[in-house]
């Protein structure tokens, strides 16, 4: 699967992602991220959340960027 999903001007407090496929993500998150990455998925973060990472498998990148 291909999709994008762009929430970089949406910020949240608390949120689970998950991201498979050849999704690319832009996720905002201040306080607490659980990320499930799988096959060529990319994912950008933006803020300082504390992170968890509950699944990263095949070709999945996941990145800091700043605003």
């Amino acid at each position: 699967h291909t999709s994008t999903f762009k929430g970089k001007n949406l910020t949240t407090t608390n949120a689970k992602l998950i991201a498979e496929g050849r999704s690319k993500n832009e996720i905002s998150v201040t306080d607490n991220l659980s990320i499930i990455a799988e096959d060529r998925s990319e994912t950008t973060i933006f803020n300082t959340p504390k992170i968890e990472i509950e699944k990263f498998t095949g070709e999945a990148i996941l990145k800091k960027a700043e605003f």
